[in-house]
C-alpha cells in the first residue's frame, strides 16, 4: 500500500538518505526535474538542486529532519527558469515507532 501511494502521489515525493543522496523519487518528482527517477536515485541533492541552495536551505533542513523533526519551508531554485517550492520533510520511522505514535494521538 505504501509503495502504491508513493508512486501515485499527486506531488513530487522523494526519499533522501543521511548521505544526502536520493534513495527513491516518484514520477512527479522526476518529471519536475526532467529526468527519469532511475537517474535521480543515487545522485547527491546538491548535484540536482544546486550547491548554493543545498548549503543555504536544503542541508540545514534535511539535518533537522534527520534529527527527527518535521520541517516545512519555502525556497526557490537557482535554475532558469526559476522554480518556487513549498517543501515538507518528514523523518521515516520504523513500523514500531509509527504504531506507537498512532496509539497516542496529540
Amino acid at each position: 500500500m505504501t509503495a502504491q501511494f508513493f508512486e501515485s502521489a499527486p506531488d513530487g515525493v522523494c526519499i533522501v538518505e543521511r548521505d544526502y543522496r536520493y534513495r527513491r523519487a516518484n514520477p512527479i518528482y522526476a518529471r519536475r526535474w526532467g529526468m527519469p527517477a532511475e537517474r535521480i536515485v543515487g545522485m547527491h541533492v546538491a548535484d540536482l538542486l544546486g550547491v548554493d541552495s543545498f548549503r543555504a536551505h536544503l542541508k540545514p533542513n534535511l539535518d533537522r529532519c534527520f534529527a527527527g523533526e518535521e520541517v516545512l519551508f519555502d525556497w526557490s531554485s537557482e535554475s532558469s527558469p526559476r522554480r518556487y517550492f513549498a517543501v515538507s520533510y518528514s523523518p521515516l520511522r520504523s513500523d514500531r515507532r509509527r504504531r506507537g505514535r498512532a496509539r497516542n494521538p496529540a
